[in-house]
């Protein structure tokens, strides 16, 4: 359980890091004179559902302790596995929803596209990859 539990509190950290990394682009705004757009409320909008998905993970994983049934722990477990790998995919889209909005900005057109591609591809296989040695260190361990 300790590891669900360290899992869900770097969620939790790397979830208020980027909330304050957007209050700080939002003093940078209001200084500066700048406007959002849809896209950027949009983009806004998934990291809110990310930090309330971290949120219900975090609390599901408190309750998960004071349970004494074997079959209420396995669903419990299987049910914030399912909960994680949500969380995982929603990370992707808001990941893909910003440097749409990125590219958009800065009228990199189809040099853009290719660059969200590689950008996209690059972290996808770098999840991949460190989901795997973790796999391989555990077992050989």
């Amino acid at each position: 359980m300790a590891k669900i539990s360290g899992f869900i509190i770097g969620l939790i950290l790397v979830s208020g890091i980027m909330g304050l990394l957007g209050l700080v682009v939002t003093n940078i705004s209001v200084t500066y004179n700048v406007d959002y757009d849809q896209t950027d409320i949009d983009s806004y909008t998934k990291i809110q559902e990310l930090n309330n998905l971290t949120q219900d993970i975090q609390d599901e994983a408190d309750k998960i302790k004071s349970k004494s049934g074997l079959l209420d722990i396995l669903g419990d477990f299987f049910s914030q596995g399912y909960k994680a790998l949500k969380l995982s995919y929603k990370s992707v889209d808001v990941f893909t929803s910003m440097t749409d909005a990125s590219i958009d900005k800065l009228h990199m057109g189809a040099g853009g596209s290719i660059l969200k591609t590689m950008l996209v591809t690059i972290t996808l296989i770098a999840l991949i990859i460190a989901v795997l040695l973790a796999a391989i260190v555990k077992w050989v361990l």
